[in-house]
């Protein structure tokens, strides 16, 4: 209404998603793990000045990829953001992704461990985004830890003297002018180069 008459106009409302300022840093140490061993990433996660709250709470996500599987994590925040719990617990760990749920602002460290299937053999390369309001950004992925069998490889040495093998443990005598030979054999014991 202007000067008592009513006009109307088509308006279009934008909301600004605070998702899209969060930023997500996502390390490991691990360059190498075995079958049956633990890879522990830490997620830093920083709202810079977007606030959420639990209406549309802020959410950090890893996506499991083929060959981990969840065992914990441990998260420390800081600045006034914190933990939110939606659907009873403040961790959702489903299918493929683990995720965490924050409101307010601030700073979180998440420390988080997977452990290597038994029968993974290959590079694991991990992701962690953040979601908020419409979207999601942030995203931060960790490339090249290697998962390689302790039992890969197998070694073994033979050696003879003239012709005749000598077992393990066994002792002979070496003369002057007998031929000592050595047989040392590799063994790739699974698919991966």
């Amino acid at each position: 209404v202007y000067n008592g008459e009513t006009k109307k106009e088509n308006a279009e409302l934008t909301r600004i998603d605070p998702a899209q300022y969060v930023e997500v840093n996502k390390s490991t140490k691990s360059t190498s793990a075995n079958p049956g061993g633990e890879i522990e990433y830490t997620i830093n996660v920083d709202t810079k000045d977007a606030t959420f709250d639990a209406s549309q709470p802020l959410k950090i996500v890893d996506e499991m990829p083929d060959g981990l599987e969840y065992v914990s994590s441990e998260v420390t925040t800081a600045g006034g953001l914190t933990r939110y719990t939606e659907q009873g617990s403040d961790t959702e760990v489903s299918g493929n992704y683990v995720r965490w749920s924050f409101t307010g602002k601030g700073t979180a460290v998440i420390k988080v461990k997977f452990e290597v299937k038994d029968n993974f053999i290959g590079s694991i390369s991990n992701t962690a985004y953040a979601v908020g309001g419409n979207s999601s950004t942030g995203t931060s992925t960790v490339d090249g830890v290697e998962v390689v069998r302790n039992d890969a490889l197998t070694v073994t040495k033979t050696a003879a003297v003239n012709g005749t093998t000598i077992n393990a443990g066994d002792t002979a005598n070496i003369n002057a002018g007998d031929t000592l030979s050595f047989n040392i054999t590799i063994t790739n014991n699974n698919n991966y180069d």
